[in-house]
């Protein structure tokens, strides 16, 4: 009986033919999926790198997740596609203090609902 949660890799080029590969440019961010929406937009979906955290109160390095969810980001165009980033925020529990936390936001900053070179791009035109 084959092992139900073993997710086999499909070879490179069967992806490539499925949609477009958005580049991020985001290395603190793994892309979990992507889609082309109606209006002509990409929604791309990305959570971060990391399985653990510091918790803010007490210093102690946290693995349990508590909770995850989405946020809705807007990124940089590209090539003519708008482009949103559905940014998968966890919350952590720690175990020492008991106390829940989120994770940070370091793509955007704190409620920026923008991603930083979205914010630069727009400056950059401006001048």
């Amino acid at each position: 009986m084959r092992n139900q949660h073993i997710i086999e890799s499909q070879p490179e080029a069967d992806q490539l033919s499925q949609g477009i590969v958005v580049p991020l440019d985001l290395p603190e961010l793994r892309i979990l999926k992507q889609s082309l929406q109606a209006d002509g937009s990409i929604e791309v979906h990305v959570i971060a790198t990391t399985n653990q955290e510091v918790c803010p109160r007490c210093a102690t390095l946290c693995i349990k997740i508590h909770d995850t969810r989405g946020r809705v980001k807007r990124d940089s165009s590209l090539r003519g596609h708008r482009v949103h980033l559905v940014l998968y925020k966890r919350r952590f529990r720690c175990l020492t203090c008991r106390r829940s936390f989120t994770e940070p936001d370091t793509v955007c900053g704190r409620y920026k609902r923008t991603t930083k070179r979205w914010r630069e791009q727009v400056i950059n035109a401006e001048v």
